[in-house]
């Protein structure tokens, strides 16, 4: 079992079991930085923030809570949409029983984000799997409406043709 030492804001340790997690390829880092621990001690957080893939796997099979959120609300699907993980993200939405409209605490959906960025490839999986078109954000944004804003004429159009045949 690999247990990581993390500062906690008293000035005492504390251990974080991330035996999953700490099995990186050759090519990625072995050790997390502060910034990893900073956002959280779950290993399915870690994992997915990183894209370890196969951690991920091994955390789902083992039954890990897929809804487990950081400190900025992000579950492991919009945390893997904000890192651009896309395998990681189809491996949660087919393989997982993860909310494909759970928000962040601004209120932004995985389908949100991926539409703020331009992701077309994103925004097509999560249009597949069905996520919802219409849930408005903290600031009263739709998916439609962000891709209106940002000028992504694609993604409007995708957005729009997948909302006129669901209704």
């Amino acid at each position: 079992m690999t247990k990581i030492k993390k500062s906690s804001t008293r000035g005492s340790s504390e251990a974080i079991d991330l035996k999953l997690v700490l099995r990186p390829s050759k090519t990625q880092s072995k050790f997390f930085t502060k910034d990893d621990l900073r956002c959280t001690d779950d290993p399915l957080i870690l994992a997915t923030f990183r894209g370890y893939i196969s951690s991920v796997k091994k955390l789902m099979k083992e039954g890990h809570n897929l809804e487990t959120r950081n400190y900025d609300g992000d579950t492991a699907l919009i945390l893997a949409m904000k890192q651009c993980h896309i395998n990681i993200m189809k491996l949660l939405l087919r393989k997982g029983k993860v909310n494909i409209d759970a928000t962040d605490n601004y209120g932004r959906t995985a389908l949100m984000l991926a539409v703020q960025i331009g992701d077309v490839k994103a925004t097509a999986l999560l249009l597949k799997e069905k996520a919802s078109i219409t849930r408005m954000d903290s600031a009263g944004d739709t998916a439609i409406s962000i891709a209106v804003k940002k000028g992504y004429k694609k993604i409007e159009k995708l957005l729009k043709e997948v909302y006129y045949g669901r209704n």
